[in-house]
């Protein structure tokens, strides 16, 4: 970014016409200031003594000493301090003052020593990184004059880079009193760090300037240039924000001020020269202070560009492993597809990062692969991938507002090696600021706002993909999944039996290369990928037990050991009770099974729920299927077991959600009165004894249709049990053979009743519909 200027330095401009420097010769103009100012911190050696120094030794050593414990106080950028240090120094001051003047008339006068330049002087690399950023920012002395010096200018300066902050903000304060740099007729501005400009301990949020400092506050009223310097400016503080300031963002290294900066570095060496070595696709904006101080150790500028090369190109994965091979869905596989292509493209500056797709957010349950596929995706792309969690951010503090510090913390370092991936894991743990009220609510109220002010500001920023994980996506704050956020909300669930032999291949690499991996597949049929890895690790720890290669039959035993076959007894139960689901569903319509399973700790049914209007009759079927396992225990061995309730996904926990919500939510049941959403209505249960009883008479009632649906089917539903007992996994045309025998039940009422279920119960309709006819006269 070049800033061009308005009208610096008018009067001699107008005497004085002469062509602007370049940037490079800005450069060098801005390494003379520094070079001149007084400060230990530019170099590796310490800074020349000034006149003034010379000439007053004892007063120069304290100040220094006095800036030096400012530096190091509470605030690390100078704007706040110790006052109790700040007064005891000057009080020692005062005292070696007058000492001195007492003691005048017996020392020989001293004369005024002239500054001596080392002749061999070392700028540390973080010096020379922010003066070339500045340098190619602003082109000129004038144009930056302009920029950051006019009355009332409010700027925010981004260095992309935390650990350039303060030495980007010692650079422009060495700058200010440069007179070749800026002149004596412009305003002198205030520099300081955008984080010390809030003062946090403020009351009143709501207004901007209740929230600022007084340094800020003054500086804004009397119209006095203000430069806050931050990583980012979309993760400066929301308070700075509001106030609207211009955003200058520093340029980013490129290969001519990297050039320039070698040869700042190594003069007399060619340095620039060097930068041969360095491949085209390495990415020079992530070459951030600590690592460039790193290269620059080498005594030569070949060695130091080689240390460079070595830190911005990392060794790749196994040849062959990338998002081709990994276990993904269609549904998933094409926006992320999507998002790699764009990525690229805008890294090819064929695309506007306005148009890049948004970084999905990923559902699913815990093992399914989810923080694997952010970097599988980053890898793919060749961006940078970092990773954060609530849990991760509160782990120094569980304040609010070290929380809030820590998430704006690893927003900057995505923004600082961008282009990059921003993975936030259990995005669910935040909160949601519509769940009942309680004495967490306001945290949560503060950590979602945050969260969300972060998510605005960095919108826009490029070269950042936010992406999030969540299991439990009902639980999200409903600001976190609006449109514009993330572009799309996926489900990755664990493989499926066509997905297992990939996701096996994944895990094993490049061991065994050519076995048929279709058999233990069949193993794994449910488990999740955190578990074939296991299972993986397991079978080379047996393989190295014996002493040889890992082979087919070391994973087999170790999915049969982690997947223990059910007793007998049990394995038949759990097979009536998924034969149950799969004919009731495909009874109803309300899915259609595709694959019947069982596994160690009971049985899976894979099936794809029918999408269509969500009317009583629609509930109706899904009541009835996710009741259809209890029912078949009920009907084959004449009780149930307690394999439908129990944890909050089970069958009867969904069931009671949703009859539950047709009566309080959905404007289904006995009432129009919206009472809560979906996910709240449940509570409502415990203290309603009337939503309890015509909960209870729905459950009861999808219970007795899906026992009348498998007496109807009594004989696909014993063959069918019998076959998964069998053979454990039931799929392909072995099921749709048995599907395609079972009796449809299509016969529904108005109400989403079965027309023989109501026959069952026809006293107790005539009995309800004779007293609403009753309640209807009295009403009339």
């Amino acid at each position: 970014m070049t800033i061009t200027p308005t009208s610096p330095y008018p009067s001699q401009a107008a005497v004085h016409p002469s062509p602007q420097p370049d940037w490079r010769t800005f450069a060098r103009m801005l390494l003379d200031a520094v070079r001149g100012a007084t400060w230990a911190g530019w170099t590796t050696y310490p800074a020349p003594a000034t006149n003034s120094q010379a000439s007053s030794s004892a007063l120069g050593v304290h100040l220094s000493g006095l800036a030096l414990a400012t530096e190091t106080s509470a605030d690390p950028a100078g704007d706040a301090y110790d006052p109790d240090c700040v007064d005891a120094l000057l009080d020692k001051v005062e005292r070696e003052a007058a000492l001195a003047e007492a003691m005048g008339d017996l020392l020989p006068p001293c004369r005024p020593v002239e500054p001596e330049l080392p002749s061999t002087w070392h700028p540390k690399p973080v010096t020379l990184l922010a003066i070339v950023r500045l340098a190619k920012t602003f082109a000129h002395p004038e144009a930056m004059v302009a920029a950051l010096g006019a009355r009332g200018a409010l700027t925010l300066l981004g260095t992309g880079n935390a650990a350039l902050d303060k030495m980007t903000r010692r650079v422009l304060e060495a700058v200010v009193v440069d007179d070749d740099i800026w002149p004596e007729a412009a305003l002198d501005p205030v520099v300081m760090l955008a984080e010390y400009a809030i003062n946090t301990a403020a009351i009143d949020r709501h207004r901007p300037f209740a929230t600022l400092t007084d340094k800020v506050h003054d500086a804004i009223e009397q119209g006095t240039p203000l430069i806050l310097i931050t990583p980012v400016a979309g993760t400066s503080p929301k308070a700075l924000r509001d106030l609207h300031p211009q955003v200058i963002p520093l340029a980013p290294l490129d290969q001519p001020m990297l050039a320039l900066l070698m040869d700042m570095a190594y003069p007399g060496q060619n340095a620039p020269a060097a930068l041969r070595a360095l491949p085209e696709e390495v990415v020079l904006t992530r070459l951030g202070p600590d690592a460039l101080t790193l290269g620059l150790r080498a005594s030569d500028p070949d060695t130091a560009i080689r240390a460079i090369k070595d830190t911005l190109s990392p060794s790749g994965p196994d040849a062959g492993f990338g998002l081709a091979e990994f276990p993904l869905p269609d549904s998933v596989r094409a926006p992320v597809q999507q998002l790699i292509a764009d990525l690229r493209d805008w890294r090819d500056g064929r695309l506007a990062w306005r148009d890049v797709t948004r970084g999905p957010l990923v559902v699913g349950p815990p093992g399914s692969g989810k923080t694997e596929l952010a970097r599988v995706i980053a890898r793919e792309a060749g961006v940078a991938v970092v990773s954060g969690s609530l849990a991760q951010w509160s782990t120094e503090s569980a304040r609010s507002s070290d929380v809030i510090k820590a998430m704006r913390a690893a927003f900057s370092s995505a923004a600082e090696q961008a282009p990059s991936i921003l993975f936030i894991d259990e995005v669910d743990s935040f909160g949601d600021r519509a769940r009942p009220r309680d004495h967490n609510s306001s945290y949560t109220d503060y950590i979602v706002t945050g969260l969300l002010d972060l998510l605005d500001g960095f919108h826009g920023h490029e070269g950042v993909v936010v992406m999030a994980a969540t299991n439990h996506v009902d639980k999200l704050d409903a600001a976190l999944i609006r449109p514009g956020r993330f572009d799309h909300i996926v489900t990755l669930d664990y493989p499926t039996l066509t997905l297992l032999p990939k996701a096996i291949r994944w895990q094993l690499g490049s061991d065994l290369p050519d076995a048929d991996l279709s058999g233990v597949a069949v193993q794994a049929v449910g488990a999740s990928g955190a578990d074939i890895a296991a299972a993986v690790r397991a079978a080379r720890a047996r393989a190295r037990k014996a002493r040889r290669d890992l082979s087919l039959p070391d994973l087999e035993e170790a999915l049969a050991a982690a997947r223990p076959p059910l007793p007998e007894a049990l394995r038949w139960r759990v097979s009536v009770h998924e034969a149950g689901h799969a004919v009731v569903g495909m009874a109803t319509g309300a899915a259609l099974p595709s694959l019947l399973a069982l596994r160690s700790d009971g049985g899976i049914a894979h099936a794809s729920r029918t999408r269509d209007i969500q009317d009583a009759a629609h509930f109706a079927g899904q009541l009835a299927l996710d009741l259809a396992g209890r029912a078949a225990e009920l009907h084959i061995f004449g009780h149930p077991s307690a394999g439908s309730g129990g944890e909050v996904e089970s069958d009867l926990a969904k069931a009671t959600r949703t009859a539950t919500a047709l009566e309080v939510s959905y404007g289904l049941g006995d009432t129009l009165l919206w009472l809560a959403t979906p996910e709240a209505a449940q509570a409502r249960l415990a203290l309603d004894p009337g939503l309890r009883t015509r909960v209870e008479a729905r459950l009861q009632q999808a219970e007795a249709r899906a026992l009348r649906i498998l007496r109807a089917n009594q004989t696909v539903l014993d063959d069918m049990a019998r076959a998964l007992s069998t053979s454990g996994l039931l799929t392909g045309p072995a099921l749709e053979e048995l599907l395609a025998r079972v009796m449809p039940d299509t016969e529904i009422d108005s109400q989403g009743v079965s027309v023989l279920v109501k026959s069952l119960f026809q006293p107790i309709f005539s009995d309800l519909v004779a007293a609403h006819l009753r309640g209807q006269a009295v009403c009339a």
